[in-house]
């Protein structure tokens, strides 16, 4: 079995959303590194952007045969 990372983000840039990102995905062989490699990306993500732009990302862990 792998686990697979399903991720979206959207930015909201002067207090407009953008479009959203269709779904993005990525597979690890544990759960442990697919729930690592989300938590980089959200921690990333959360990194301040200079002037007013701000990201936010949704990302989950589901287990797939």
């Amino acid at each position: 079995m792998t686990w697979t990372l399903v991720f979206s983000m959207v930015w909201v840039v002067n207090g407009a959303p953008t479009e959203t990102s269709a779904p993005s995905t990525m597979s690890f062989k544990s759960l442990e590194m697919c729930e690592a490699a989300a938590a980089s990306l959200v921690a990333e993500m959360a990194e301040p952007i200079e002037g007013d732009v701000k990201t936010y990302v949704r990302a989950v862990c589901i287990q797939r045969k």
